[in-house]
């Protein structure tokens, strides 16, 4: 069996004394499950490290349905804009 090398993504992104990862997903019209799993895959690495992941989504968009059709609505505060997201 060949040996599973575990690759942080966050590592040269998000520094240690950062507190979030906000991701804007306001102009995205579609998202596959790699996708989904990627955001689930880095929100675990900053919970990992004592971080959130903050999701930028438009209210009423296909996203805001995929995203809670999966539960990340749920897993990650989600916030209408990147203001609001930066404010918290």
């Amino acid at each position: 069996m060949g040996k599973v090398v575990r690759v942080s993504l966050l590592s040269p992104v998000v520094e240690n004394k950062a507190k979030r990862l906000v991701v804007d997903l306001e102009r995205v019209t579609y998202m596959d499950s790699a996708g989904i799993n990627l955001l689930f895959a880095v929100g675990g690495e900053l919970s990992a490290r004592q971080q959130q992941l903050h999701l930028v989504v438009v209210p009423g968009s296909p996203i805001e349905r995929t995203l809670k059709i999966v539960g990340a609505d749920r897993a990650f505060p989600v916030h209408p804009d990147r203001e609001a997201a930066l404010a918290t």
